[in-house]
């Protein structure tokens, strides 16, 4: 609700320059009444000493920090009419890259509480883009501080990172009075605890901020660079651009450079008694043309086209640089001998060298077992062996049969042991091997055997150390007068 009654105040601001100077006049004598607070005095020893005007503050001139009026010279920035023809304004193109070290820009960093102010215009295409007019980032390009332009929601954006590195955004939405092509300028009050977003002179909304931590100075800082994409530059117009330690001197800044506040100025100074109202004026000339509307959505593709003609042959390119060298390949097969040479000539002979010593090489293996030899002739008969040791006596045999039964003879009968003998018994078992004779004598030597195979020639030995070398022979010397 607050934010709504801030954006009608400031249409009404706008609708009195043209109808109620005497209003406009009230409204115009409020802007920046907002008291910084305490406690930036002490911050002030980090700032640098700037000039703006006829006084000397403490701040930084981001124009002066990327050397615009330089980039001027070179041709990469175009010198510009800024708000009123005693402004000068710097146009930056798409091609500008504006991005410097932030140790070098801010040596001791930034102040806990401090104001940006900016005077820039956009035009063509910037106003419908999300871009950052300013923002500080960390060696890996993360976003630590920002002030975004997002033409696509018509807001105006304040980013900061919290001591636990989150990231975190304060939105002023709603400013479509903002994105034109004409002349602005924005105030933004960094304190502690909130953000205050004054536009051409008028306080818009006021948000609130979390605790906001310290800038890392070993980043950059850039100006102009899409939010997406902080590769590419934006095109637009920047009169003034800096940064106050002081809130308060910050907000005695005016809008008299500004078209709609001249308007207001002019009008004061030359209003006089009202007189009677007139007759209506006849129709006045057409207005100018309203700025483009918000781009719409993106409308179904269209069918695909013919093809078109064969493009002309690219030139070819320079050559490349050599390639590292290859893995080295497998070795290929072994190549078939190649035929004989022609016999060279026969040389001449050496002389002849020092005889070495004999070389000792070790013994060659044992050629394979001839075979063998013709069976000798059978030696004599030795004598016989001792008799061995008699055996036990085998088992009892079985009992033979019965004899044939003889007359009766009463004396058995009387004297049953005086019985006659029975037939023979069956021969007993054979007795036990008896021990080994004696070794009978040698016999005769037998006829030699055939001749063996010849062996495997053995290794070469090795080769003896070369002997001394032979004592040389005397040289006659001839004199050149030949005796």
């Amino acid at each position: 609700m607050e934010g709504s009654m801030r954006h009608e105040l400031l249409y009404l601001y706008l609708l009195c320059s043209f109808i109620s100077p005497s209003l406009s006049t009230g409204l115009h004598s409020q802007q920046f009444s907002y008291s910084a607070g305490s406690g930036i005095q002490t911050e002030q020893a980090i700032c640098a000493q700037v000039k703006i005007g006829e006084d000397t503050v403490p701040g930084f001139h981001i124009i002066s920090q990327f050397h615009l009026t330089a980039e001027t010279m070179r041709g990469t920035v175009k010198k510009v009419v800024g708000s009123t023809p005693m402004h000068v304004a710097y146009k930056l193109g798409p091609e500008s890259n504006f991005k410097i070290q932030t140790r070098s820009a801010y040596p001791l960093g930034l102040p806990e509480e401090f104001a940006f102010l900016s005077t820039f215009r956009m035009n063509g295409s910037t106003i419908n883009k999300n871009w950052n007019i300013w923002q500080m980032q960390d060696l890996n390009a993360k976003e630590q501080l920002a002030v975004r332009m997002n033409g696509e929601s018509l807001s105006l954006e304040f980013s900061y990172t919290t001591p636990d590195k989150r990231g975190q955004t304060a939105v002023f939405s709603f400013l479509p009075f903002l994105f034109d092509s004409q002349w602005h300028k924005i105030l933004l009050t960094v304190k502690r605890g909130s953000v205050n977003l004054f536009v051409d002179c008028i306080m818009i909304d006021s948000q609130n901020l979390l605790p906001r931590d310290k800038v890392n100075l070993d980043g950059f800082t850039l100006i102009g660079k899409l939010k997406d994409n902080p590769a590419i530059a934006v095109p637009f117009e920047l009169q003034s651009m800096l940064i106050h330690c002081d809130a308060t001197r910050a907000q005695q800044e005016t809008c008299n450079d500004l078209p709609a506040s001249r308007s207001i100025s002019q009008a004061e100074l030359e209003r006089g008694a009202p007189g009677p109202r007139g007759p209506p004026g006849p129709p006045g000339p057409a207005g100018v043309p309203g700025i483009d509307g918000i781009a719409g959505d993106r409308g179904p593709d269209g069918e695909d086209g013919p093809p078109g003609p064969d493009g002309d042959a690219g030139k070819p390119g320079s050559a490349g640089l050599p390639g590292l060298p290859g893995a080295d390949g497998l070795t290929g097969p072994a190549g078939d001998a190649g035929p004989d040479g022609p016999i060279g000539q026969k040389g001449e002979p050496g002389k002849p060298g020092p005889r070495g010593e004999a070389g000792v090489g070790p013994d060659g293996p044992p050629g394979p077992p001839g075979p063998g030899g013709l069976p000798g002739e059978q030696g004599k008969v030795g004598p016989p062996g001792a008799m061995g040791v008699r055996g036990p006596q085998g088992p009892r045999g079985p009992a033979g049969p019965r004899g044939a039964a003889g007359m009766r003879d009463l004396s058995a009968e009387l004297c049953p042991n005086a019985c006659p003998p029975g037939a023979p018994g069956h021969p007993g078992l054979p007795g036990m091997k008896g021990h080994k004779g004696v070794k009978g004598e040698s016999g005769e030597p037998g006829k030699q055997g055939h001749k063996g195979e010849e062996g495997d020639q053995g290794a070469p030995g090795e080769v003896g150390a070369q002997g001394p070398p032979g004592s040389s022979g005397h040289q006659r010397n001839h004199r050149d007068d030949g005796t």
